[in-house]
């Protein structure tokens, strides 16, 4: 059994605490939990503003760095500055590798078995 990091990609975005089941090989919100929590592991939340820290640190120009750190203290502020650098689409694809990589890492350390859908652009 392998569980795709896409998939488990979802529930670690989502608002709601979310697991996987060690079992099934699958992944439930806290409210669909079919017994006890003993054999689920928590699946991990990624705090935004730490990943955004991450991707200001690799911009390029000095510049646009100076500009994405002032705007960190607010997120939305974040979200509308990157819209207005046109680099909405850099964004994305570094959160969803950002993501990728924090998926894989936490399913090496738990020892479960998982694939990668190819992207396409």
């Amino acid at each position: 059994m392998y569980i795709n990091l896409n998939d488990l990609i979802c529930y670690m975005e989502s608002y709601s605490n979310a697991y996987f089941c060690l079992e099934q090989y699958e992944c439930y919100y806290e409210n669909e939990l079919l017994s006890e929590k003993s054999s689920y592991l928590t699946i991990p939340k990624i705090n935004e503003a730490t990943m955004i820290k991450v991707f200001i640190e690799q911009a390029n120009k000095l510049e646009l760095n100076k500009l994405l750190k002032e705007q960190l203290n607010l997120l939305n502020n974040f979200h509308r500055q990157i819209n207005v650098l046109d680099i909405y689409e850099e964004w994305i694809d570094f959160r969803t590798e950002y993501y990728l990589k924090v998926a894989a890492q936490w399913c090496k350390v738990n020892d479960i078995k998982f694939t990668a859908k190819v992207r396409h652009k």
